[in-house]
């Protein structure tokens, strides 16, 4: 199909040797190169970004699930809105995205909202990143059989992170359309350990 498209191309421009030929083709076969190299780009950059997320997510989570009840510790320093030891797992998710050559995006300087009893939302600036942590949350569970099949109790801390990913890939395609806008979307990571106290 290609073929026949470049060969009319080079009839109506006129062009009867390879060389001609060769040039229209590569004119054509361009664009979808561009679009191949960028997408392999950007899906590589949104992959480290998201193992990026997870370990400052993971960093936060163990700090969380070695406080004791961080509900019952009053609030202080620069973060309002929520107890000192959450506050604490804000920084360290902060510290590490900061570390890891990251944008923050704010998170480290956001105050708490506080939407639920043990939940507390921290939104960021530059498109909106949100870090919500989920502290003591109690579970009942069992253990399949043959295991003791009685219920039991565990708490656990669970941190989730929001971050904006603007798409290169979207860019590139609008090569092949002209206007395309199709991939604007977020990367959330979640990471969920059992308290020790």
């Amino acid at each position: 199909m290609i073929r026949s498209l470049v060969r009319h191309i080079a009839d109506r421009l006129e062009l009867t040797s390879n060389e001609g030929t060769e040039i229209v083709e590569f004119a054509v076969s361009l664009p979808l190169l561009i679009v191949l190299v960028v997408g392999i780009y950007d899906f590589g950059s949104a992959f480290t970004l998201r193992q990026r997320l997870n370990s400052s997510v993971r960093e936060g989570v163990r700090l969380a699930s070695s406080q004791t009840h961080p509900q019952d510790i009053g609030s202080g320093g620069s973060c309002t809105g929520a107890p000192s030891a959450i506050c604490t797992v804000r920084d360290i998710v902060a510290q590490t995205l900061l570390a890891s050559n990251v944008n923050d995006c704010g998170l480290g300087t956001a105050d708490a909202m506080h939407p639920s009893y043990l939940t507390w939302t921290f939104t960021g600036t530059c498109g909106g990143p949100t870090l919500q942590i989920v502290s003591g949350n109690v579970k009942t569970t069992t253990l399949p059989s043959p295991f003791d099949t009685d219920p039991y109790v565990v708490e656990d801390t669970e941190v989730t992170l929001v971050y904006p990913y603007q798409w290169q890939f979207s860019k590139a395609f609008q090569l092949l359309t002209g206007n395309a806008n199709y991939l604007g979307s977020t990367i959330t990571v979640t990471s969920t350990m059992q308290n020790i106290e």
